[in-house]
């Protein structure tokens, strides 16, 4: 039958062949992880457009984020045993929790303050050196917020040699991984 056949094609075949055969079963919802992958750019575009008309839900995982913004409209995101829901595309979800993080960042820097300010005030005093030592610890314990760098893109220049020698490549505080 088909699903034997399929074992024989290449990556991106069977992703076609797959996906085709999937969505000409008219499933009451689609559950598509990177879906991109392996699929060309034409096959892109037809999928785009049959996710931009399908009616019924679909559950899209994908590191394609120009695919992610035409076709989602709804974003769950899962951090710390927590899921948040975030209407519109990727680049509109970026935003909001970039936004919150900052709203957050800017009130727990307003408390630090405070509290700093009524430690300063009261430690020395008998009367409210417990209440100050109270809000001691609680700055000690306290998660601070940071908020993210811009990450240095990497620059490459790549000079011509003649002949190779000993040393092929050379590189200064290199990490590869991911």
């Amino acid at each position: 039958g088909l699903d034997r056949d399929v074992t024989d094609l290449s990556g991106g075949q069977r992703t076609k062949v797959l996906l085709g055969k999937l969505l000409l079963e008219k499933p009451d919802i689609l559950l598509l992880d990177e879906p991109t992958n392996y699929l060309d750019v034409q096959h892109i575009e037809w999928l785009k457009r049959y996710l931009q008309e399908y009616e019924n839900a679909f559950i899209l995982i994908s590191h394609d984020v120009p695919f992610l913004n035409s076709v989602v409209n709804i974003i769950y995101h899962m951090e710390n045993q927590r899921l948040d829901r975030y209407v519109g595309d990727y680049d509109k979800f970026l935003e909001a929790k970039k936004a919150q993080l900052e709203a957050a960042y800017k009130r727990q820097q307003q408390e630090i303050a405070q509290l700093q300010d009524f430690v300063a005030r009261n430690k020395a005093r008998v009367s409210t050196r417990n209440m100050a030592m109270s809000r001691q610890k609680k700055l000690d314990k306290m998660d601070v917020i940071e908020l993210a760098k811009e990450k240095p893109k990497p620059e490459f220049n790549f000079l011509e040699a003649r002949a190779s020698g000993k040393c092929i490549f050379e590189t200064e505080d290199l990490v590869i991984g991911y």
